[in-house]
């Protein structure tokens, strides 16, 4: 009997050894992984804080969750809770208590519709042109805009990397260029 509780303990060591050892390679292996994220979330944060455009990825309920936005715009906010529209300052958004998706003309939103339509057929579109209003302080400015929006599938979820480039001086530009060659006709 004294054997076999004997052969039970060096069991039972055996197994203790094994499974500390065991927890000792996965927890190493989750601290490599874990530097490996620290280190893509900063080389991403890299490439959004030196992209000359709005870079937001968003949800299917236009949802902000990562942004290169406050970075462009060197603003101190928090993003919790925002959606495409309030992020970007649309006034219809600020106009309306509920924010962006809440005015009367949001269902005829260029933007929101193409978004939408690309999250229902799970695609991506490009150089979309919009012109917005938006709110700075308690003045509107108009912006021109051209819009893309990239579909992805995580974990089952549907997302989208919208990519926002502000053309407003461009497009003035090529106005005051065809202002200039009419005048020369």
């Amino acid at each position: 009997m004294t054997v076999i509780l004997a052969v039970l303990c060096v069991l039972l060591l055996f197994a203790f050894i094994y499974e500390r050892y065991r927890s000792n390679q996965i927890s190493s292996e989750l601290d490599k992984e874990s530097m490996e994220l620290d280190n893509t979330n900063r080389i991403s944060d890299i490439i959004l804080s030196n992209v000359h455009a709005f870079i937001l990825f968003i949800d299917s309920d236009f949802f902000v969750h990562k942004t290169n936005y406050y970075i462009r715009t060197e603003t101190l906010e928090e993003l919790s809770k925002k959606r495409v529209g309030d992020l970007l300052k649309c006034s219809n958004s600020f106009l309306m208590p509920g924010g962006c998706g809440t005015s009367e003309l949001c269902p005829q939103c260029p933007v929101r519709l193409a978004i939408q339509k690309a999250f229902d057929n799970r695609s991506s579109f490009t150089d979309l042109e919009a012109a917005l209003d938006v709110v700075d302080g308690k003045q509107v400015f108009p912006l021109q805009a051209e819009i893309s929006g990239k579909y992805i599938s995580v974990n089952n979820k549907d997302y989208m990397v919208l990519t926002v480039h502000d053309v407003t001086r461009l497009k003035n530009i090529e106005k005051e260029l065809k202002k200039s060659k009419e005048k020369q006709l």
